[in-house]
């Protein structure tokens, strides 16, 4: 009698390429790496599950999947296998200081308060689990010392960065990069904190030696609390994109248990929370989302001061509030594991045209599907959102939401030129919308467009700026001009900072002439 398992892989060892590898092959490679580390393979990630099991046989010179998956099999951990084959599904491409506004919300809002908090003596113990090759944990160690002079002993910050790639660790620890990964820092950064030999760019040791880099799989069930510290923040960004639902929720609540009371959380840029956790209160500072641990007894010390700071600020740059707010990995991260959605959708049209019931046309039905697609998005099944929006436009080509919605699947899948597409038939259909302009740019300046980022902001502030409304309503929500406003010239000012051509002056000069001319 032979198992289920062993059924499959009584197929003969013939030479495997990856076509071979079909789906019942694939089978026990999927369901041991779910347990194992929690990173999920949907139809669209599996052909990057073929690539690196087809290139582990060929560098082992094996023909058959069953033996490869016992050596693979073999033991956890310390297997050297299992770490190579992580190190190949894993997706490690980052830069410093990613998504800068996370980084304001670190050293304008929550070390000051910590800092002041924990006094001469006490420590700030942050974590940043999934830390890739480092970017993300060095970022925060530039920040501190920034804040905390080395020599400056009475107060003390300890960084912890994780990862279950061993390379990825191996890599951190070095402190070695390209110039691509230090594209976003100043020049006064680069300059003081690393040394430059040929085109690679080394960490200097008062950076190096502020983190502390270590193996950990954040899919385990229960996480070693005993042996932890209780953590001020978590950085988790853009990591939760590779598991499922239920070891998401599972995460999320073992972060939770790890912080202090009154710490904060920080997942990606554009991650959401919803529908996976309710035990974290959202906040939102410099633009970004951010997550507090509020404790439910009475607070004082640390959590009645950090609760009451961040009561004192009420909602402040970057409108979140939008219809759909997904997971979404970097260009360059798409660009190594992308599969373009056109390739899977039209698959699928066929029975979404059906489930919708393609002949009728009502509002009623419009709205439904609408809110069927905006569901199946936040909850991260993203294919099956975005075939029900294509076969929606194929039926009204002028819904304004359905090509919104389609623009954040994009967005949010790394497909950034498609994103933008679809965001740009939006704004002709509604040319004087400034949430619209406002996601716009924002998708300019994540694709590195920065002239036309800078003149979609200065859109936006200047159709704000024409306007006696104090509120603007996008598909059903309302939003601050206020808000709205400081948002673009924030980050408007934030590309002229870093972009000084005359393109940009003009973006910044045109703006700020509109603003002059109102107050006039």
């Amino acid at each position: 009698m032979h198992s289920p398992v062993q059924k499959i892989w009584n197929l003969g060892a013939t030479k495997m390429d990856r076509a071979e590898l079909t789906d019942t092959i694939l089978f026990p490679f999927c369901a041991y790496l779910i347990e194992k580390t929690g990173i999920s393979f949907e139809k669209n990630r599996q052909d990057n599950l073929k690539n690196a099991i087809a290139t582990r046989l060929d560098a082992l010179g094996l023909t058959d999947p069953k033996e490869y998956f016992s050596i693979l099999n073999a033991g956890f951990g310390e297997n050297q296998e299992f770490n190579t084959l992580i190190d190949l599904l894993t997706i490690r491409e980052s830069f410093f200081f990613r998504h800068r506004a996370q980084y304001d919300v670190l050293q304008k809002h929550c070390l000051p308060q910590l800092l002041d908090i924990k006094g001469s003596t006490g420590q700030v113990n942050i974590w940043s689990a999934g830390c890739a090759n480092g970017e993300e944990a060095y970022s925060i160690a530039m920040i501190i010392r920034d804040m905390i002079p080395a020599e400056t002993n009475g107060r003390r910050v300890f960084i912890r960065a994780t990862d279950i790639s061993a390379d990825a660790l191996i890599q951190a620890r070095k402190g070695e990069y390209s110039e691509r990964a230090i594209r976003e820092l100043e020049p006064s950064q680069v300059e003081r904190f690393f040394l430059k030999r040929g085109s690679r760019y080394f960490l200097k040791n008062e950076i190096k030696s502020m983190v502390q880099f270590e193996h950990f799989n954040l899919a385990q069930k229960l996480f070693p609390l005993e042996t932890m510290p209780l953590w001020d923040l978590i950085f988790c960004r853009n990591v939760i994109i590779y598991f499922d639902e239920d070891i998401t929720k599972r995460l999320l609540h073992n972060f939770y248990l790890s912080l202090a009371d009154g710490g904060y959380f920080f997942p990606g840029y554009s991650e959401t929370l919803r529908y996976l956790n309710n035990d974290f209160v959202s906040l939102e500072r410099e633009g970004a989302f951010i997550y507090q641990k509020q404790p439910n007894k009475k607070e004082t010390g640390v959590n009645a001061a950090l609760r009451t700071e961040a009561g004192k600020e009420k909602t402040v740059t970057l409108p979140r509030k939008r219809p759909l707010t997904l997971v979404r990995k970097t260009k360059s991260a798409a660009e190594q594991r992308k599969t373009d959605l056109h390739s899977i959708i039209p698959n699928k049209k066929a029975s979404a045209e059906k489930e919708t019931g393609a002949g009728v046309t009502g509002q009623s039905n419009v709205d439904t599907i609408l809110a069927d697609a905006q569901k199946n998005a936040d909850q991260g099944k993203t294919m099956e959102a975005a075939a029900l929006i294509e076969a929606l436009i194929a039926r009204d080509p002028l819904c304004e939401k359905a090509y919104f919605i389609l623009a954040m699947i994009y967005r949010n899948t790394g497909v950034t030129q498609q994103a933008i597409g679809y965001l740009k038939k939006v704004a002709y259909l509604n040319p004087r919308d400034p949430v619209v302009r406002l996601h716009l740019a924002d998708l300019y300046r994540e694709a590195s467009e920065n002239r036309n980022a800078a003149r979609e902001y200065a859109n936006v502030i200047t159709l704000l700026e024409n306007t006696e409304e104090k509120q603007t309503t996008f598909f059903s929500e309302e939003f601050s001009k206020e808000v709205l406003l400081k948002t673009a010239r924030v980050h408007l000012q934030s590309i002229h900072n870093h972009h000084t051509d005359t393109v940009l002056d003009f973006g910044l000069r045109n703006s700020e002439s509109t603003k002059e001319k109102n107050q006039g």
